[in-house]
């Protein structure tokens, strides 16, 4: 799939300290893509120390340890120190190489190239939710500076690149949009028996509706949240599930504080089910065992969970904001989520024709084609014979 390379490639691993957010997610399927789709092309996964252990676990035999001094606690601390230790590190053992980044990122020190993935403007389209401390200003300034001087930006959607233009200040001739796929989970539906298995070993209905997520408060759980206690005054509707870790902390994480939502609007147990973290394992049988999936996000740089819904053939609402129309098309499966009314109306259209809301799977998010668009991109980073900087 790609011609010999004659310039070193390093792996940035600094995403792995987010391993069960989007970056993380990101990070893991393209090591595991490299090896299965082009298992000829030698490179090394560079992580900081404390990420050591996570990194054996996805790329072993293939690790390369950056020390780091001084050592923090602090998440951000951690990730702005590890970024200079893996920079450092490569441009010590290996000047001429390659660094492909795929987190935020920056450093004094720069290999000879740099290909950075930059995923959303996120941090600046809603700073409330991303912290407005000086310090994590300060970060998001000198990442968005470093992605400038990058030989290339790879970014997951058409959304993201105008954003990284606009707004990121970033060259359009340097970005490359690479939509991101979806691992080898997701490439079959499974067999009814183990959708009942799932369901049994989580204590779901033979019915529910589904959501997906994290609960910061760009996701819009809440809005959610009101439709549906708003639908259900027109009948019944079956019980719906809010997969993912219940934040038990909501101001500091500057989340939805879901049982008090819950509670306010009348909601219960019964009613609104909270299974917590579903095991990658389990997550193709869930999609697929539900009556509906609603995803309500007002920002996304992909949207991975919509895509698995769709691929799994489970029947789809999306939110029309950001990137999700490009994962979803069909324009009568999107809605507003500032539009309570709407959205509860659209939800119980859907639980009662769930076959006008399903759609085809792109062929664009399976693993053979987003590895093989991203070597497409990588490949000329690693030659030798032009330099591609100005």
């Amino acid at each position: 799939m790609i011609s010999p390379p004659t310039r070193p490639l390093y792996i940035s691993g600094t995403a792995l300290i987010h391993r069960s957010e989007g970056v993380g997610v990101y990070t893991r399927r393209l090591l595991e893509g490299l090896s299965r789709y082009a298992p000829e092309l030698p490179w090394k996964l560079v992580v900081p120390e404390d990420l050591q252990e996570a990194a054996q676990a996805i790329a072993p035999g293939r690790i390369e340890v950056a020390p780091v001094w001084p050592r923090f606690r602090r998440s951000l601390l951690r990730e702005i120190a590890g970024s200079r230790a893996v920079a450092a590190h490569v441009h010590k053992i290996a000047p001429e190489a390659l660094l492909l980044c795929t987190y935020d990122f920056h450093s004094h020190a720069r290999p000879r190239r740099v290909l950075q993935v930059s995923h959303d403007c996120l941090p600046e389209r809603f700073p409330q939710d991303n912290g407005g401390g000086l310090l994590r200003r300060w970060h998001r300034r000198r990442c968005l500076a470093w992605a400038r001087r990058a030989d290339r930006v790879v970014t997951v959607s058409r959304w993201s690149a105008r954003d990284l233009t606009e707004i990121g200040k970033i060259a359009p001739e340097r970005i490359a949009v690479v939509p991101a796929w979806l691992d080898r989970r997701f490439e079959q539906c499974p067999e009814d028996n183990m959708v009942a298995a799932v369901r049994e070993r989580l204590g779901l209905p033979a019915r529910y509706l589904l959501y997906v997520g994290g609960f910061r408060r760009y996701k819009a759980v809440d809005r959610l949240l009101h439709a549906y206690a708003l639908a259900r005054t027109s009948g019944d509707l079956p019980p719906l599930v809010l997969a993912g870790r219940i934040p038990r902390a909501p101001k500091l994480t500057r989340s939805l504080d879901v049982p008090a939502t819950l509670a306010a609007l009348g909601l219960g147990h019964d009613t609104v089910l909270c299974p917590g973290f579903i095991p990658d394992d389990d997550l193709p049988a869930l999609y697929a065992g539900a009556a509906l999936f609603v995803f309500p996000s007002l920002h996304e740089g992909f949207g991975y969970a919509p895509a698995e819904a769709i691929a799994m053939g489970a029947p789809v609402l999306i939110s029309n904001r950001a990137s999700l129309p490009e994962v979803a098309p069909a324009p009568h499966c999107q809605f507003d989520p500032e539009d309570t009314e709407a959205l509860a109306e659209i939800i119980r259209a859907a639980v009662a024709a769930p076959e006008r809301f399903r759609q085809p799977a792109s062929p664009d998010f399976a693993g053979n084609a987003g590895i093989a668009r991203f070597l497409a991109t990588l490949s000329p980073l690693l030659a030798t014979d032009h330099e591609l900087r100005p």
